[in-house]
């Protein structure tokens, strides 16, 4: 089987039938659906039981509530294909490029660790191009070295475990699970996790997937203390000031740099109380910043230089409000 498909579900059911359809579009695709109904109240359970009634690619567990990572953690265990990718239960994908995607896997003369590909934002009905910036020529047959640094001069860290396909074999033989214990950037976490023990890359430049934003209810919108400490947990479990901790240990400073610069902002909205009982650890973890590669985090890093943690984040605040971009 070419492909097992992750999909984690709690309580999507107005969008869930668009999300499954959307796979199971070619019937002799090569595939199998795996849907984790994460403990979910609405009618989304007998929307996966309808489904594998219908299709016997469709395989559901349902489970107790137990959060997005316990949900996606099920299906890599259960998964069979060579490949894994993963859906969200609001979400979709274009049926017409999953066809062309597993075509493409299957010609390709060897198994790259992981494939890339590339997302499409909607927000309010309209859609645009998500973008990481690849450049095939530094990633497709090319070394870890030369990808890990290409990664490393992306203007944002390539974070998110839904534009992405993964080898099946890497994942489970290094067992490689999402941190249950995170309510918010365990996709950072595990992606970063990946790559360190990844060797082989690939590039399709196709818009695969269709990421439905600023959903009522989206874990990915929420701005408090617990979300804004799981991802300060992430950016340092994997920053390190010896360079020499991991062979790539710099471009990993590099990712994390801009996650920083991300965690800088988030920090920006919190009340003057909460941002006082926060700001010891975000100073701590300002010198990430020197190891940034990109425009963005040069940029704030000759600003916090220049005026500070604080006012560098205050700044942030400012440009998102005049340059506000969903």
């Amino acid at each position: 089987m070419v492909l097992s498909i992750i999909v984690p579900i709690y309580n999507v059911a107005n969008y869930l039938p668009e999300c499954i359809d959307s796979i199971l579009a070619y019937i002799n695709l090569d595939i199998e659906i795996i849907l984790i109904n994460d403990g979910s109240t609405d009618n989304s359970s007998a929307i996966c039981d309808a489904y594998s009634l219908k299709d016997s690619r469709v395989k559901v567990t349902h489970q107790d509530n137990k959060g997005v990572s316990a949900a996606r953690n099920t299906g890599l265990r259960d998964a069979i294909g060579n490949y894994l990718l993963f859906v969200d239960g609001d979400d979709w994908i274009d049926p017409q490029k999953l066809f062309e995607l597993v075509g493409n896997i299957i010609n390709l003369p060897e198994t790259p660790d992981v494939i890339f590909t590339e997302m499409v934002k909607v927000f309010d009905n309209k859609l645009s191009p998500l973008t990481d910036g690849y450049n095939e020529v530094f990633i497709n047959n090319r070394s870890k070295q030369t990808v890990m640094n290409h990664i490393a001069r992306l203007s944002k860290f390539p974070g998110s475990a839904c534009s992405k396909l993964f080898r099946r074999d890497l994942i489970q033989r290094n067992q490689i699970y999402f941190n249950e214990s995170l309510c918010h950037a365990e996709d950072i976490d595990w992606v970063a996790s990946v790559y360190k023990l990844a060797n082989s890359f690939h590039y399709f430049p196709i818009q695969l997937y269709y990421y439905r934003q600023n959903r009522l209810g989206s874990a990915s919108q929420r701005i408090d203390t617990v979300s804004y400490n799981c991802f300060l947990k992430v950016v340092q479990g994997h920053a390190d000031k010896n360079s020499n901790a991991y062979e790539y240990q710099e471009q990993i400073n590099a990712w994390m740099a801009f996650e920083y610069v991300v965690l800088l902002y988030r920090y920006s909205l919190f009340p003057k109380k909460t941002k006082k009982e926060l700001y010891r650890d975000v100073k701590d973890l300002r010198w990430i910043l020197w190891y940034g590669q990109s425009r963005k985090t040069k940029v704030v890093n000759l600003s916090c230089s220049i005026f500070g943690v604080r006012m560098t984040a205050y700044l942030l605040k400012i440009y998102k409000a005049l340059n506000f971009s969903p």
